[in-house]
């Protein structure tokens, strides 16, 4: 029997779902680095299992992976809205509306 089939064995039903419920209590980069931590401890480091065994998105276990990997952290791009309309009539949307204009 393989090592990595004996990590994923050491946990039981109730661990597994504590875990992804911790995962879900994060967001962004730190539930990345937590499931790609789960992922290197408990499978070996594959996506795959992983989402096998945590049902959380491979996609997002080897952006995690990488990220650990490199260093570099996956940035999010933020829209804002500006259509002048009654939205757009707040200090803070004035306030982004300048932002932008100087960008």
């Amino acid at each position: 029997m393989s090592r990595l089939h004996l990590e994923t064995e050491k946990l039981s039903t109730r661990q597994i779902d504590d875990l992804r419920l911790a995962s879900a209590k994060l967001s962004g980069a730190k539930r990345r680095s937590f499931q790609a931590e789960i992922s290197l401890k408990y499978c070996g480091g594959s996506p795959r299992l992983t989402e096998t065994i945590f049902h959380w998105s491979r996609e997002t276990v080897e952006l995690g992976l990488g990220e650990k990997r490199t260093g570099i952290k996956e940035t999010q791009q933020i829209q804002i809205k500006m259509d002048n309309g009654s939205e757009s009539s707040g200090v803070r949307t004035q306030f982004l509306k300048r932002m932008v204009d100087f960008a």
